[in-house]
């Protein structure tokens, strides 16, 4: 079922497009289950066959989190306990620094 087929949508009405499309997720879903449901059959397979519990590969494979991700690279300067190491969302006292119109190279660490 690798063939493309063109279909002609604009002589669906709106209603009719919307039931193919929770028809479309709808199979989606099913697929990605049995492909999830596949992968689980093969994981536990080839842990059997080395002799280890696929919980406890899977805990081994896990990566542990301790403590800060990253270097800390700004720091706020009116509470030094606060700091950002310039990844994911800018925390509270960032945002207020930036929109007083101050340089986010002044609070490098």
């Amino acid at each position: 079922m690798n063939e493309k087929r063109d279909l002609d949508l604009t002589r669906y009405a709106t209603s009719e497009l919307r039931e193919l499309t929770s028809q479309i997720e709808r199979r989606i879903l099913a697929l990605q289950a049995a492909a999830l449901e596949d992968a689980c059959a093969r994981a536990r397979a080839i842990a059997d066959s080395v002799g280890v519990p696929l919980e406890e590969i899977l805990r081994a494979a896990a990566p542990i989190r301790k403590g800060r991700v990253g270097r800390v690279r700004y720091v706020n300067p009116d509470n030094a306990e606060q700091d950002w190491n310039g990844l994911g969302r800018k925390p509270g006292w960032l945002v207020t620094w930036l929109e007083q119109g101050r340089a986010l190279e002044d609070l490098r660490a």
